[in-house]
């Protein structure tokens, strides 16, 4: 009995091993025959020479050298000092000690006024630190140059100051928009961009995800800026053409996505049982109550359920990859997206999937909201451009238009249109001076301007002015 047991078990074990061998490599076929990059030397950036990488700048390798040695067990004498630019995090909590203290153009809700008096004492002080730190980004490049072998442990402090950094600056913004310095706050917005810009550079989704949160941090900031009537039209144009420029969140999105999966697919060649620890402790954006029990019993699982696991994710992937990509050339794929989000709730309730191959649902619910969070910024820039051109008609004319045809093509090449139907966004005006541009958001419904808390229902709004949006739920 114990010997027809036994040798049922090893015949369960080679079955199912053969079986993850051929999946995984029917995808790896798949993959390569349409020329998708699978492994780290195929995307690993070119190197950049020290003095012109943004990354390379002392006040940056300050805070690296701290990460990796928190990380390591060594006392305190030998600790580095705290970074430097770690000071900008402090100015920044005591300014947005208030709620609600930052403009919100989503919900058209205007700044409080944060005691500004705090932020030029910091300036007075730290004027050499400030200064360093803009040297920095000007800086020409950018290459993080990270140590692809460290895998999920990789140094990861500049997610962090990119985004204290942008906030900072937003502040710097509407303090100089208060003392009527229109080009001090231009600059300040030309900086958020440029930390925009280099945190898309990371090689990793997740500089994407810091990259548009950096980019919500600078259209408040405009919003902000184009209400209180803040520029003239030479600065105005300039930021409609920042706007224009920053447009292609998608194929930051697919580039993203393959390193999220070319470093998935070199982490589960190693032992399983520490990746799935790797990847439990670090996913912190999942809901997956069976981490505790896959990761005791992970080592009774046949090798080739992890190559099934390995061939099921990098499909998941390469879809949402080539959907992402219809989206960029101006085709609706909405659709399409419901299709593969509900194809992958469905198949998440199936007890055995998710035993046999628990990488995939970890992973990819977290990337499906990266995709839809990559098309609300990139209406979001297209709202931007309209709003400029209105405020640049608006100074020549004495008045906003009837319609936004008037402003193509002397403001506009061409109409942008509403990443998700594909159709103009819409324009709405109040009174004669004042507007509502809309995206007709996630329910594909035009909800009339109206907007909710839910980012799934109403529309998504850019204002004039504060007290246009309503916000409520549907």
């Amino acid at each position: 009995m114990l010997l027809v047991l036994g040798t049922l078990i090893t015949l369960f074990y080679a079955v199912e091993n053969w079986r993850g061998a051929r999946a995984w490599k029917e995808m790896e076929a798949q993959l390569r025959a349409i020329s998708e990059p699978l492994t780290i030397a195929e995307l690993v950036p070119a190197p950049v020479p020290d003095d012109r990488n943004v990354a390379m700048a002392a006040i940056f390798q300050e805070a690296f050298a701290y990460d990796m040695a928190t990380k390591e067990t060594i006392s305190i004498q030998e600790m580095p000092p705290v970074p430097r630019i770690q000071q900008i995090n402090k100015v920044i909590n005591e300014l947005n000690s208030k709620p609600n203290v930052l403009p919100s153009y989503a919900y058209g809700r205007i700044a409080s006024i944060p005691d500004f008096a705090v932020l030029e004492k910091f300036k007075d002080k730290n004027g050499a630190l400030l200064s360093e730190i803009r040297q920095a980004l000007d800086r020409p490049q950018i290459n993080w140059n990270h140590d692809y072998s460290l895998g999920f442990s990789l140094p990861t402090p500049h997610w962090g100051f990119i985004m204290g950094l942008g906030k900072y600056y937003q502040l710097e913004a509407l303090d100089h928009m208060g003392r009527g310095r229109s080009d001090l706050a231009l600059e300040d917005i030309r900086y958020i961009q440029r930390l925009s810009e280099i945190a898309k550079k990371d090689t990793f989704l997740i500089g994407n995800v810091v990259s548009m949160t950096v980019n919500s941090v600078n259209g408040n900031t405009i919003w902000a800026g184009l209400q209180r009537r803040a520029w003239n039209e030479k600065q105005i144009s300039e930021l409609q053409d920042l706007a224009t420029k920053k447009s292609d969140e998608f194929s930051d999105y697919q580039k993203g996505m393959r390193w999220e999966r070319i470093t998935i697919l070199q982490a589960t060649q190693g032992n399983q049982v520490e990746f799935l620890e790797s990847v439990t402790n670090l996913n912190e954006l999942s809901s997956f109550s069976w981490e505790s029990l896959l990761t005791k019993t992970y080592f009774l699982r046949p090798k080739g359920w992890m190559d099934m696991d390995r061939g099921l994710y990098s499909g998941w992937m390469q879809r949402s990859i080539e959907l992402c990509g219809k989206f960029g050339k101006g085709l609706s794929g909405l659709e399409e997206f419901r299709k593969l989000d509900e194809e992958f709730l469905s198949k998440s309730g199936d007890v055995t999937q998710r035993l046999m191959t628990p990488m995939t649902f970890l992973a990819f619910p977290a990337l499906s909201g990266v995709f839809k969070r990559s098309v609300e910024t990139e209406n979001l820039n297209r709202m931007i451009q309209i709003a400029c051109s209105l405020e640049r008609y608006r100074l020549a004319t004495g008045k906003i238009p009837a319609s936004l045809e008037v402003l193509v093509p002397k403001y506009l090449s061409a109409l942008p249109l509403d990443i998700v139907n594909g159709e103009p966004l819409k324009f709405v005006g109040k009174n004669g001076e004042d507007y509502l541009i809309y995206s007709v958001g996630w329910n594909e419904t035009d909800d009339g301007g109206y907007t909710s808390k839910d980012r799934n229902k109403g529309d998504w709004v850019w204002p004039s002015k504060p007290g246009l949006v309503e916000v409520r739920d549907k």
